[in-house]
């Protein structure tokens, strides 16, 4: 079994022993570069967030919601882990 499938098999477990409908793996300061984050989600009956997001800004692009479209921007800048 490869690493990969391991870690997604990890998720799934995670997400149907917590009843929960996703579960996230970060990785931060990938090759050794801060600002690169690799992340790897498992979904159960969900859209995944980033289509969720992506058809979040197209709306607001379309309706003309401004303070919808700066706000996915702001919460989309780089920030540094404390961890």
């Amino acid at each position: 079994m490869s690493k990969e499938y391991e870690v997604i098999e990890s998720l799934k477990k995670q997400v149907t022993e917590l009843g929960a409908g996703e579960a996230h793996m970060e990785v931060h300061g990938v090759g050794n570069i801060p600002e690169h984050t690799a992340v790897i989600s498992f979904y159960d009956g969900q859209a995944p967030s980033h289509k969720v997001l992506d058809k979040l800004y197209e709306w607001a692009e379309t309706y003309g919601k401004n303070e919808v479209i700066e706000m996915i921007q702001f919460l989309s800048e780089f920030e540094e882990e404390d961890e």
